[in-house]
């Protein structure tokens, strides 16, 4: 079996760390370190799994996306608090603060992606008949999904009751 790794995205990974690491380090103002890094952090992500993933854009910008929502929703639930993480340095990478605007900054990365991906590789005619034919169905399940989740997040987090995730979960496993 022959192996892949992407010279090309070993730059764009290492470039986009150390930009990164410059925002955490230097604490530029709020827009900065807040939202353009978290839609950078998408990015690195991103370019980091295309080290070793050929193709398979749409699901490795998913898979990404994905990710970035559960780490966001982890933080609701003040994973690092309960896990005792003092760490200054575990807590800027894992983040300890949930705020509704990184699901939209992580939206907007995931957005560049699809359209540097799209750019590189499609027409936008192409790209077109792709969208329609592929997500007429797909986007409004799962944009359903991510509003069911955060409004199931924001229910827990009020009520400090697990009893409706345990409900959506046997809904879940019974379907």
């Amino acid at each position: 079996m022959k192996r892949y790794i992407s010279t090309r995205h070993i730059l764009v990974t290492s470039i986009l760390f150390a930009t990164e690491i410059a925002i955490a380090y230097f604490h530029f103002n709020s827009f900065i370190r807040g939202f353009l890094g978290d839609m950078l952090v998408i990015l690195l992500l991103y370019s980091f799994l295309k080290i070793f993933i050929r193709n398979q854009v749409l699901k490795t910008a998913i898979s990404v996306l994905a990710f970035a929502y559960v780490a966001e929703l982890l933080q609701l639930f003040k994973l690092t608090e309960k896990l005792n993480i003092h760490s200054e340095i575990l807590l800027t990478i894992i983040g300890s603060v949930f705020d509704w605007r990184d699901l939209i900054a992580y939206t907007l990365g995931f957005l560049v992606i699809l359209l540097i991906e799209k750019k590189k590789s499609l027409n936008m005619k192409t790209l077109k008949i792709f969208l329609f034919k592929r997500f007429n169905i797909f986007f409004p399940l799962f944009s359903l999904t991510v509003l069911s989740i955060l409004i199931l997040a924001i229910r827990l987090k009020i009520t400090h009751s697990f009893f409706y995730l345990f409900l959506v979960w046997n809904l879940f496993l019974a379907m």
